[in-house]
């Protein structure tokens, strides 16, 4: 199953019905504000930054 949703294209699997094909961020809260830890983690592909 696919459709849009407030968050953007929405899949989920066929035989398991486990949503796929998503990001996810991972943010922590700092004194300054919030700050993206990560996000689209994968071997090579590492993101920071700072709002």
């Amino acid at each position: 199953a696919r459709w849009d949703g407030l968050t953007g294209h929405i899949t989920f699997n066929k035989t398991n019905g486990l949503r796929k094909d998503f990001d996810l961020d991972i943010i922590s809260l700092k004194e300054e504000g919030t700050e993206k830890a990560a996000g689209e983690v994968s071997k090579h592909l590492y993101k920071v930054w700072k709002k």
